[in-house]
């Protein structure tokens, strides 16, 4: 029975070792992934830039979704993974400064 106690408190202590590593791994892989969208992103925006294609909308704000859609850009809406809501609108916004942020970490 003790060695039984002995093994289960091992297992417990390895777990709890682990289990902070795998739920930061988890957040470094979802940031690694918003990156990557931004740099797709950012890129469909310069691509679009260059063509003279008007990237604003009637307001003069600019917003990804006029990069997003069959024809356009980016084929597919590119969503980021922090993001859990997924509900219609933008995940990602272009900044004052032209570059693409992501409202979910706000950077």
């Amino acid at each position: 029975m003790v060695e039984v106690m002995i093994v289960v408190a091992i297992i417990a202590i390895l777990a709890a070792v682990a289990l902070p590593n795998f739920i930061q791994y988890g957040k470094r892989s979802q940031m690694t992934v918003c990156i990557a969208n931004l740099k797709v992103i950012q890129a469909a925006y310069e691509h679009a830039k260059l063509n003279g294609y008007s990237v604003s909308g009637d307001d003069g704000q600019v917003s990804v979704s006029y990069l997003v859609g069959e024809g356009k850009y980016i084929k597919k809406h590119l969503w980021c993974p922090c993001d859990k809501s997924k509900v219609d609108g933008d995940a990602y916004v272009i900044g004052e400064d032209e570059q693409p942020l992501c409202i979910a970490h706000g950077s």
